[in-house]
């Protein structure tokens, strides 16, 4: 059984997703760029659009997972767990060293704007974080106590 780290915006407006993004581009996540929108931890409605319509129309896209009906939507895409707009969802099972750090830069933006956050929903505590290798500097700010799912 997998264990998963989820954290929901409070705002999943497309501008406000695509600005935080940005942000975490900034402050070194890997995000890429393609046509001017940000695919970063958190979908937003216009990187599930961008990504449908490369999916349906593009030669390399038609290539990627063969077994869906063409025309891909970005509704069809959102039924994936891991497309839901603007929760970043992480696996927590055999993570490498390279996402913890990667994620690393991520949680601690979280943890330090607890405001942003819909942490009712999330499943993102620190203990749980640490128990995979994550690390958290003394001072940084804790959400409240969190129901943990698996």
């Amino acid at each position: 059984m997998s264990t998963f780290a989820r954290l929901y915006l409070n705002n999943t407006a497309d501008r406000h997703i695509q600005k935080l993004n940005r942000t975490l581009k900034k402050l070194g996540y890997p995000v890429q760029v393609y046509d001017g929108i940000y695919y970063g931890p958190f979908p937003s409605p216009s990187h599930l659009e961008h990504y449908a319509k490369w999916l349906t129309e593009d030669p390399e896209g038609q290539n990627e997972v063969k077994h869906f009906s063409r025309p891909v939507t970005s509704k069809f895409l959102q039924t994936f767990h891991w497309n839901e707009i603007g929760c970043f969802f992480l696996t927590l099972n055999n993570i490498s060293e390279s996402d913890i750090q990667e994620c690393q830069i991520l949680f601690n933006y979280a943890f330090a704007n607890p405001q942003l956050f819909n942490w009712s929903r999330s499943n993102s505590q620190q203990q749980l974080l640490q128990q995979y290798g994550f690390s958290f500097s003394e001072g940084k700010p804790t959400q409240p106590q969190l129901h943990i799912s698996f």
